[in-house]
């Protein structure tokens, strides 16, 4: 079964570059705009990886993640931003994150994180939700109601 990737973010240019990268390294990709799109998205494709920017349109990184941990999603995100030591990265790491790497981003070590990921990742996604305190879950679900 091929691995899968899904790609987010606003900018085209960047996902058809990763896009086509990494399906000349087999795995087979989907794209989405933003979180909301990628949420949408991912009922028809099933990531075995995600690859998202922190800062987009409509539903940025971080609210993309908070989707996918109330729905108990275990898919591995991989983040990418032009903002490496901002309060973004670290709220990122404390909620789960993956990986965290700096745009422009280095294609070779974007794909050895991924297929990290996809090796190690639904492991790590397990281990990083259980330390999640009741109180984020409650936070998490207020701000996804009040958008």
């Amino acid at each position: 079964m091929p691995k899968r990737i899904m790609l987010v973010d606003d900018e085209s240019e960047l996902t058809d570059l990763l896009a086509e990268f990494f399906r000349a390294h087999q795995w087979e990709v989907g794209i989405a705009v933003n979180g909301k799109q990628a949420i949408e998205n991912l009922q028809q494709f099933s990531a075995d990886v995600i690859v998202a920017d922190i800062k987009m349109p409509v539903m940025d990184g971080l609210e993309l993640l908070d989707m996918l941990i109330l729905s108990e999603s275990e898919t591995p995100v991989i983040f990418l931003s032009g903002f490496r030591n901002g309060p973004q990265m670290q709220q990122a790491w404390e909620q789960g994150a993956f990986d965290f790497m700096d745009k422009p981003v280095d294609m070779k070590m974007l794909l050895a994180s991924a297929e990290r990921a996809y090796k190690f990742g639904r492991d790590y996604v397990q281990i990083a939700r259980r330390r999640l305190p009741e109180s984020y879950l409650f936070s998490c679900r207020s701000r996804i109601k009040g958008s």
